[in-house]
């Protein structure tokens, strides 16, 4: 299981809307090298997402949480995001290639494209209600009491929760 902390924004009956920072895939990519995610990172900001998660354990609103997502729903999804369009894009290619070469070839690319991602956009709606697909709370996270202690002036920590 993939886990994320995440803080709960909003709860909708067994929902529960959380938002986390985005990060750089790697290291690697933070510093600006590897594979340019870390200048897309750069160019568009790191933005919270804003996720809708299954809420098991009545998690409310203002806590800080942790998700989780099973590892094979994370490879399935990026294997349909990734080669579906791959696929259909070089297929489109190829078939409008016979129909008028250069021209033809990118007019293909660019239909097969289109047309997975209209395949997707309804797949991906049918799978978010699947709920192997879908993230879910694992646990609320204790939170620090405002007005305790600082640090050292008494042995056992000041949380809540």
């Amino acid at each position: 299981m993939i886990e994320q902390q995440a803080t709960v924004v909003a709860v909708e009956g067994e929902t529960a809307w959380v938002t986390a920072p985005r990060r750089p895939a790697c290291a690697r990519c933070a510093r600006g090298g590897g594979c340019g995610a870390g200048l897309w990172a750069r160019a568009l900001g790191l933005r919270q997402a804003r996720v809708p998660v299954d809420n098991p354990i009545g998690a409310r609103v203002g806590e800080q949480v942790v998700v989780g997502l099973e590892e094979a729903a994370l490879l399935r999804g990026s294997a349909l995001l990734y080669l579906v369009p791959l696929g259909a894009l070089l297929t489109g290619g190829v078939v409008g290639q016979g129909f008028g070469e250069e021209v033809g070839a990118l007019a293909g690319g660019a239909a097969g494209l289109a047309a997975a991602l209209a395949w997707l956009r309804r797949r991906g709606r049918q799978l978010a209600l699947d709920p192997r697909w879908r993230p879910v709370i694992l646990r609320v996270l204790p939170q620090e009491v405002p007005g305790c202690p600082g640090e050292g002036e008494q042995e056992e920590p000041c949380v809540h929760g």
